[in-house]
């Protein structure tokens, strides 16, 4: 949201997006939002135990992330096979994508950096709500190891 100030532009921050957040009527269902370095913002929502979704503002760009796997998770000899089919879950899975970041496997989506927060947290509660659906897909789909391998 740009902010017209004495004549000049203010761009929104994270910081901003985290009081906004906390203002919100739907900010109940928020088990924790700590600013992190480099202006990143994680979020815990309460139905979502031990996901985190990481917001940062890139230009005019809000990034929402969440890690859904690392590499050491994925049953061994399985990596090229779930490279293939996370390429195309990417068209099925509306308002979120793929990625890999080191050996973390990421899903996201975006919005513009001025958004209403009631959107911001729509995106939010959908990439949680996607990454479980993932994660659960990828355990029957037995790409993941379990906990006794």
């Amino acid at each position: 949201m740009l902010l017209s100030i004495q004549g000049s532009l203010q761009m929104r921050n994270i910081q901003d997006i985290k009081k906004e957040i906390e203002s919100s009527s739907n900010y109940s269902s928020f088990k924790e939002l700590i600013i992190e370095e480099q202006e990143v913002l994680r979020v815990e929502l309460n139905d979502y135990k031990e996901l985190y979704v990481y917001l940062t503002l890139s230009g005019e760009e809000l990034i929402c992330s969440a890690c859904i796997l690392s590499q050491e998770e994925i049953v061994e000899g399985k990596i090229a096979e779930l490279h293939e089919l996370l390429l195309e879950l990417n068209m099925d899975m509306p308002l979120s994508a793929f990625s890999k970041n080191k050996d973390r496997y990421v899903i996201y989506g975006s919005l513009i950096s001025d958004s209403k927060i009631e959107h911001i947290i729509e995106e939010i509660e959908i990439l949680c709500f996607n990454a479980v659906e993932v994660i659960e897909f990828l355990y029957q789909k037995e790409f993941l190891k379990n906990d006794e391998d």
